[in-house]
């Protein structure tokens, strides 16, 4: 997972073959005051059951889910699970801003692994049943779910829809403003083998407390077949 932003950034940590992966993500140039977004990455589901993702579990690795500004309860999911070719695997990417300033044009990046393949209309059903939670009036392919401010929003996973905020860049291509999980430059298309999720967040403001304000934290959900 790694989160790039038109005010600079830095990423800690590889990008390995594991399914979940920990980022501390520090803008350099901020808005105003000194922000810091932390991410955290879980399976959240296994072919739609949440049967043993549903609570908080620790990982160990890394401080990203210790903090209290966190809500509490919100970063459910489990750091492993078994899968078998064909299910489909639920993967959420939670956020939060523990600075002192805001950070505006957010953009968060997710590579996939060699073993997943998107879904591209995961959420065609959810938009169905809760019209208008779409973004930029698309009604249809909307493979990625946004929640931040308390609102939860579905995006597709095409590019130049905008004003959408999702996109799946397809393997190959350059996933533009995506830093690489080293953060030392800016991904190219070899770095991209098997397509990479990207969300333009937008702004993120700073937690004055646990889940204060609701503008501070939020998640970028997405949905894998295992191959």
């Amino acid at each position: 997972t790694v989160l790039s932003s038109a005010n600079g950034t830095q990423s800690v940590g590889s990008l390995g073959n594991g399914e979940v992966e920990d980022y501390a993500i520090t803008v350099t140039t901020p808005v105003s005051g000194t922000p810091t977004l932390l991410l955290v990455k879980r399976i959240t589901a296994v072919n739609g059951d949440t049967t043993g993702f549903t609570t908080v579990v620790d990982d160990d690795s890394t401080p990203n889910d210790n903090d209290l500004d966190w809500p509490s309860g919100f970063l459910q999911g489990a750091l492993t699970t078994t899968a078998a070719p064909g299910n489909v695997v639920d993967y959420t990417i939670y956020f939060l801003n523990t600075g002192t300033g805001a950070i505006s044009n957010v953009r968060i990046c997710d590579p996939l692994s060699q073993y997943l393949t998107y879904i591209p209309n995961s959420y065609d059903p959810a938009y169905t049943s809760l019209p208008p939670n779409n973004d930029g009036g698309e009604t249809t392919n909307l493979g990625i779910a946004l929640r931040v401010g308390g609102s939860t929003v579905y995006l597709t996973g095409s590019s130049g829809d905008s004003p959408d905020r999702g996109a799946f860049v397809e393997a190959g291509t350059v996933p533009v403003n995506c830093v690489k999980p080293n953060g030392t430059a800016m991904m190219t298309a070899t770095d991209n083998p098997n397509g990479t999720v990207t969300v333009d967040v937008g702004s993120v403001d700073p937690a004055t407390g646990s889940g204060t304000p609701t503008t501070s934290y939020g998640y970028v959900r997405f949905r894998a077949t295992v191959k």
